[in-house]
């Protein structure tokens, strides 16, 4: 009898948890897609300080799905289009002053994006909060 009162015990506790994760990461996934949509476009202002430094970058960036998206800068000047796709796990920069496209290979996915504490890693996991 004991036996029986404490696995229905830990059972009662350790099952709802399960549904209660895969519930809670359905509920996410669906506010982010009601959050993106198919497709979304936005215009943003990134500001960068750090001890010695300080700079604002403005960008436009188009998103299709979860793991499409492009983002262009557009201020300042100096790095005017240079822009970043980033298509399911991976990443490629265009630097107009070269006139280049360039992979960033799996080495560099941890560096920093634009001189930010953003890293290209982040960029790739951006929009799958849920998982």
């Amino acid at each position: 009898m004991i036996k029986l009162s404490v696995f229905l015990f830990f059972s009662l506790i350790l099952f709802p948890h399960s549904l209660w994760a895969t519930d809670l990461q359905a509920l996410v996934r669906k506010v982010e897609q009601q959050y993106m949509g198919l497709s979304s476009k936005s215009r943003m202002e990134m500001s960068i300080r750090s001890e010695h430094w300080e700079r604002s970058l403005v960008m436009d960036s188009w998103s299709l799905g979860r793991d499409h998206f492009l983002i262009r800068i557009i201020e300042p000047a100096k790095e005017r289009d240079v822009t970043t796709l980033k298509v399911d796990k991976q990443v490629w920069n265009y630097l107009p002053k070269v006139d280049r496209v360039i992979k960033v290979p799996p080495s560099m996915m941890g560096g920093a994006w634009m001189g930010s504490h953003i890293t290209n890693n982040d960029l790739v996991k951006a929009n799958k909060i849920d998982e």
